[in-house]
């Protein structure tokens, strides 16, 4: 009685999570959640919205087809195989035990999407104008395939991650790949920790600035060749970079380079700023320098990274940074850091 309770009240935040959510964000946004949280969240069987009560109906209906399902298979069980019909129902208990399982952990998943969109409402730079024809939408498989992860993710980190995953692909569909969701769902712990420090130190140049897709994200070498422990002191060793690699997060050179000269500022260029932990940089040149060149040696991240890379959270990384800046300062350039807008309140 206490446990349906405790699911009850569960599955009432949560869809009070998400009804919130869906109702505060742009409506080309509001669609793609309806989609996705009604093929994903039990929850929304008691969401009070018109247009969700034929599926809700629906929903309830398979609930208690379930229900009548499971006493029959153990009713089944027993008959077919000559056991004890009490023996039978625990077993099919357990089964259901381990539905409801799998199905909580996709809404807590959910939950945390739905408070993730409402955060980045005002950052979505999308038009509400937008017809749903306009946008592309969330593939079902796409979906399919997400809530296969979903359903084992266990810990807060790994819920918290997904759920991320699940807003950033409702709001900007393909975004993320299936094989970028597996591959944070597979994570151990030792690798997801060196994945966070890579991200934490990388540089990145996003397409369109600041809400496109990580075109370019590498970690520069600032203290020699990567591949011969030159990132070691800051906790991205050689071993370390072969077991990134070995999880397909970084290429196997170790040495390739970018130009980051389209990061520089001046009277006649235009200027594309970088990414660095977090916040947008520029370089500015010393003096009269004239810059055409600037060639950054390190370890890039794969694609597979790059998708990853806007949900992890980066970390503090006081002696990356200091060495970083010193790093530009010997090539006549100083990083400055930009300051964001800030978007207007709403009323």
């Amino acid at each position: 009685m206490n446990d349906n309770a405790d699911e009850g009240k569960g599955w009432q935040i949560a869809a009070e999570v998400v009804s919130s959510a869906v109702s505060g964000v742009p409506t080309p946004i509001q669609q793609g959640a309806l989609k996705a949280f009604s093929r994903l969240c039990s929850a929304l069987i008691d969401i009070p919205v018109a247009h969700l009560e034929s599926f809700s109906e629906e929903r309830r209906a398979i609930t208690e087809a379930r229900v009548d399902s499971i006493r029959a298979t153990s009713h089944a069980i027993s008959n077919a195989v000559e056991i004890d019909p009490q023996y039978a129902l625990r077993i099919s208990h357990k089964y259901a035990r381990k539905i409801v399982g799998r199905q909580k952990n996709v809404d807590a998943v959910v939950g945390i999407a739905a408070q993730q969109l409402t955060i980045d409402a005002h950052e979505a730079q999308i038009d509400e104008s937008d017809g749903p024809g306009e946008r592309a939408e969330v593939s079902d498989d796409w979906l399919n395939q997400f809530e296969r992860e979903a359903e084992s993710a266990e810990s807060e980190e790994l819920r918290a991650r997904l759920g991320k995953i699940l807003a950033g692909e409702i709001q900007r569909p393909n975004s993320f790949s299936v094989r970028a969701v597996r591959a944070l769902a597979q994570l151990d712990q030792e690798t997801a920790r060196l994945l966070q420090k890579l991200c934490s130190c990388a540089m990145t140049i996003k397409i369109p600035m600041g809400v496109g897709r990580v075109a370019e994200a590498r970690v520069c070498s600032v203290k020699g060749d990567a591949s011969t422990n030159g990132l070691a002191i800051f906790g991205l060793s050689f071993a370390a970079l072969n077991r990134l690699h070995e999880n397909g997060f970084v290429i196997p050179d170790f040495n390739s380079y970018f130009d980051f000269s389209i990061s520089v500022a001046g009277k006649a260029r235009a200027c594309h700023p970088f990414e660095f932990n977090g916040s947008e940089w520029a370089l500015v040149p010393s003096g009269e320098t004239q810059i055409r060149t600037l060639r950054v040696n390190g370890v890039q991240l794969t694609h597979l990274a790059r998708e990853l890379l806007p949900i992890i959270d980066p970390i503090p990384v006081p002696e990356y940074a200091a060495q970083l800046s010193e790093y530009f300062s010997t090539r006549n350039v100083q990083m400055t850091k930009l300051m964001r807008a800030t978007p207007p309140e709403q009323t």
